[in-house]
């Protein structure tokens, strides 16, 4: 329930800013039917709590919705391919790896999120890790095994991969 909440808080920010884009609430009635017929056959019992778009011409749909506790982000192209798949997790649902890399590397920094973004199209996964010291907030990104990795070495998915302020707060 919490997840729903969170997630309608969330689409009712109507939009998020990102270097790139702009994410804008949309009605499940306005996204194509190609991107629904691909959501529902990767989730079939997880149908999208929020959709948002992204940009006009070669326009993005993202599908929030809460799985297992967690919630999770699926974007697609106009035609229905989809980009990529997120789940973030807060509190002791980040895998204990990524959370040691946290404390280590930045011991004075509260570990807010951490979100599993995988790259559809080449499988390729990482996590990017939120932290936050007062009002500084710090990203970074460990591979699956809570390696730190630079930002240039993530797949170029999970760096254009939209904001989730949401997450920082916590869930």
């Amino acid at each position: 329930m919490r997840i729903i909440l969170v997630l309608l808080a969330f689409s009712a920010s109507v939009s998020l800013t990102n270097a790139q884009a702009v994410l804008t609430a949309v009605q499940p009635s306005s996204v194509p039917a190609a991107i629904l017929n691909t959501h529902n056959a990767a989730y079939p019992n997880n149908k999208a709590a929020a959709w948002m778009k992204q940009g006009n011409v070669n326009a993005q749909y993202v599908a929030n919705f809460g799985t297992k506790g967690a919630m999770m982000r699926a974007r697609y192209t106009n035609d229905g391919k989809q980009l990529t798949e997120t789940m973030t997790y807060v509190g002791k649902q980040i895998p204990e790896s990524i959370a040691a890399t946290a404390k280590t590397k930045y011991p004075d920094f509260k570990l807010m999120s951490a979100t599993k973004i995988k790259a559809v199209t080449s499988g390729k996964e990482c996590y990017k890790v939120r932290l936050r010291k007062g009002v500084s907030k710090l990203t970074f990104y460990t591979d699956a095994s809570g390696a730190y990795i630079e930002e240039k070495e993530a797949p170029a998915e999970a760096v254009e991969e939209p904001a989730d302020e949401s997450a920082e707060g916590g869930i």
